[in-house]
């Protein structure tokens, strides 16, 4: 969005250096979409950050901070720090930095508005720490696929005032916003495994209504996640008999109960000997079939996409 601003160019500088909120620090930034830095600037010192970015077709995008490197204030005005400087010419500031093996000089634009440098830092803080805490929990719980892409709606779900927040303020609240999240999955592993756990243990011996209420606090839903996938093929092996009575007394269960143990060999031939559920043993049968010719479906779409690319290209050209 621009702005028309009635003012005598000699006032300019005037408005760069007061219109930040925060006079105690002044933000630049380069104006590369290639090279992206935000320069933090105080009266003895500045941080340069060299920015990345986070993005997901279709789910989300935002930025990463890929390295941060510390200056010092210098006697003749200018920064240094290890991976940077920052040198004042008579057209305004220029970034030296090494960041990704390039020693040009780029120019330094003032940051009117303090709030979209923190909101742009923030950003790439919280998406960076929810990424780590992603990896921490997929490692520690592989059981349960963590998947990054909600980080973007977290991001969205705050207000213009959180995002915007004074850096350090922010990140004390992502913080607590982090730990929260992390203490919530947690909580929810550990249930998880535990029912799990029983079910797989007591298989044998476990009646029908109990076993039941068990796989009911798995949530079919995450089918795809371990815990149900491991819970429903033991049970297909192990007590076939109550496998097809789920499906029977569990119709918004049935299509994931299926989905986990089409491919289970030991799981097909048990269900197979079952005497009796005949209606749920054919409706097996047909998701087995569907499963068998998923991957020659999948191949001949991607087939009849090219041959129209090929054909769409014959005739333009």
């Amino acid at each position: 969005m621009r702005y028309l601003i009635s003012i005598t160019l000699v006032c300019l500088p005037c408005l760069a250096a007061h219109a930040q909120t925060d006079t105690t620090h002044q933000f630049f930034r380069t104006n590369s979409k290639i090279s992206r830095y935000y320069a933090d600037l105080t009266a003895s010192e500045a941080v340069v950050y060299a920015m990345g970015y986070h993005s997901e077709p279709l789910i989300g995008s935002g930025y990463s901070i890929r390295n941060a490197d510390t200056l010092k204030r210098q006697a003749d005005g200018s920064y240094e720090g290890p991976h940077s400087k920052i040198i004042r010419q008579k057209n305004g500031l220029r970034l030296i930095s090494t960041f990704g093996n390039s020693n040009r000089a780029l120019r330094l634009d003032t940051v009117m508005y303090a709030g979209l440098a923190n909101n742009d830092l923030n950003n790439a803080y919280f998406l960076d720490q929810y990424g780590m805490l992603h990896q921490e929990l997929r490692k520690a719980y592989p059981l349960h696929y963590y998947d990054f892409v909600y980080a973007f709606d977290r991001w969205r779900a705050f207000s213009k005032e959180e995002k915007e927040m004074d850096q350090m303020q922010f990140k004390a609240w992502a913080d607590a916003r982090l730990k929260e999240i992390k203490d919530t999955a947690m909580a929810a592993e550990e249930k998880y495994n535990r029912v799990t756990g029983y079910i797989t243990q007591n298989i044998r011996q476990i009646d029908y209504a109990t076993l039941k209420d068990s796989l009911a606090q798995l949530q079919a839903r995450y089918f795809d996640k371990g815990y149900y996938r491991d819970a429903v093929n033991a049970i297909a092996v192990e007590q076939p008999a109550y496998f097809l009575q789920l499906a029977e007394d569990l119709p918004q269960d049935r299509d994931a109960m299926f989905w986990c143990t089409v491919s289970n060999k030991a799981a097909i031939t048990r269900l197979k000997n079952v005497q009796g559920h005949e209606k749920m043993k054919q409706s097996f049968r047909r998701a087995k079939r569907a499963d068998t010719w998923a991957p020659v479906v999948v191949v001949g779409l991607v087939v009849a996409e090219l041959g129209v690319a090929v054909l769409v290209g014959f005739l333009i050209f």
